[in-house]
């Protein structure tokens, strides 16, 4: 049957390309429509008709906010709304109507019109305005939006002596040192580094009487506890196995540093440097930081067993600041303390005693690694002492 000149209209209007600003989110590289986005095109009606939050989205946001402001610490927690967005990945910007987010992640400084980088606490959506379709079940979209998170497992293959893990979503292969995927689908996107201090375990027993410890009952019969490249971490060896660039001569090639990136900027500090000072204060990007050595913990890589490796300490940073006030930190052998209240301070940040008892100093992302590794992804580092 010969097609009428309706029927090209009306196909030519299900082909007509959908401008950007009519597109809400994107969900595993497929657009999301606001709602109604038909009728614009169709100039039924104008943009701002469904752009705009209808009643009863904006009355349930408005009374969330109000309920999260006062049982919220906002002295520790941002409360975002209206369509406050996430970069997941390229092409995977999420849109959320509420997002509870640690100011420690996200300092105000780093507030800003554009996506945010760090993730959310909380997510909350009340989604009034989406454009489900009829190819886009309801079910399949909330699935969809909450499943964008990635779950790792290792490749078994090293670069540069540093693992490559991959992504089970898209099998993308990422470098754990520096967080970039690197082979795959999501090729150049970075995650998003967390501050992860590292503690002994007698330092974990007496934090967190209540914490958790993962469990040796695997189902897998492996030897948890030994350690199969014994002196792996002799400064006096080369690196084991490495094929990689010449290590910078500024140290020993296996010397352990606590490495810190921020805004451009990246610095190692030698784990013999920080045992003999204890305390370093500094600042790296445009950040004051304090860097905490303290005994204890014992070298994974010394000895056939993790128990009976020597100690080699650890190492923490934390940002300089409580509250506003910024801090110089002393060490006399014993103790650190702060030199504008005098309180004092354990290894993990906490204030014990003194004026700020009681407060915690926000952790940066600082990473454990051997320099010759480090070196390798970042031979522009600068070391500490300069």
């Amino acid at each position: 049957m010969p097609e009428t000149a309706g029927a090209k209209a009306r196909t030519r209007t299900s082909k007509q390309k959908v401008p950007s600003y009519l597109i809400k989110e994107w969900v595993y590289n497929t657009p999301v429509y606001y709602k109604g986005y038909r009728d614009v095109l169709q100039k039924k009606k104008t943009t701002e008709d469904i752009l705009a939050d209808g009643t009863l989205q904006a009355a349930i946001k408005f009374w969330l906010t109000l309920l999260l402001g006062n049982h919220l610490d906002l002295a520790k927690y941002w409360v975002f709304s209206g369509e406050v967005g996430s970069h997941v990945a390229p092409k995977k910007n999420a849109a959320h109507d509420l997002v509870i987010i640690e100011k420690r992640l996200l300092p105000p400084g780093n507030v800003s019109n554009r996506y945010a980088d760090v993730p959310a606490r909380v997510v909350i959506e009340i989604d009034t305005a989406i454009e489900y379709g009829n190819d886009r079940p309801i079910e399949q979209f909330v699935q969809q939006k909450t499943q964008q998170t990635l779950d790792f497992g290792t490749t078994g293959r090293l670069h540069y002596s540093n693992l490559i893990m991959y992504d089970r979503q898209t099998e993308t292969w990422w470098q754990q040192a520096t967080g970039e995927a690197i082979v795959g689908e999501l090729t150049g996107t970075r995650l998003t580094f967390l501050p992860a201090p590292i503690l002994s375990w007698a330092d974990f027993k007496a934090t967190y009487p209540e914490g958790k410890v993962l469990s040796r009952e695997t189902g897998f019969n492996r030897a948890y506890g030994r350690n199969p490249y014994a002196g792996y971490d002799n400064v006096n060896n080369p690196p084991f196995l490495y094929d990689g660039p010449t290590t910078p001569d500024v140290l020993p090639p296996v010397a352990r540093v606590l490495t810190v990136d921020l805004n451009g900027e990246a610095k190692a500090y030698p784990y013999d440097v920080l045992q003999e000072a204890g305390v370093v204060n500094d600042t790296v990007g445009g950040q004051d930081l304090v860097v905490f050595w303290s005994p204890g913990t014992a070298s994974a890589l010394d000895d056939g067993t993790v128990a009976g490796g020597r100690d080699v300490g650890t190492a923490n940073a934390f940002a300089r600041a409580v509250d506003g006030q910024f801090l110089t930190f002393t060490f006399d052998g014993t103790t650190i303390s702060d030199v504008e209240t005098g309180s004092v301070w354990t290894a993990r940040g906490e204030a014990v005693s003194g004026p700020l008892a009681g407060e915690q100093l926000s952790p940066v992302v600082a990473v454990n690694h051997f320099w010759f590794s480090w070196a390798a992804f970042k031979p522009e580092t600068q070391v500490y002492p300069p």
